[in-house]
């Protein structure tokens, strides 16, 4: 069942392997970004349904 890969697909890999399209190492703005969505945001989003509870 192997179904072709569609062309565009195939054509935006091919774009990222070139060595000068490679975005680079993450930055600190990266990280922090991704610390705060990844980590930070779940915390709070369970410290609120803790402390706001669901009704009986």
């Amino acid at each position: 069942m192997d179904k072709p890969m569609p062309a565009e697909l195939e054509e935006r890999i091919r774009f990222y392997e070139l060595p000068e399209n490679d975005p680079g190492p993450l930055v600190t703005a990266d990280w922090t970004i991704l610390a705060a969505t990844g980590v930070v945001l779940p915390i709070v989003c369970l410290v609120l349904g803790w402390l706001v509870g669901w009704p009986s």
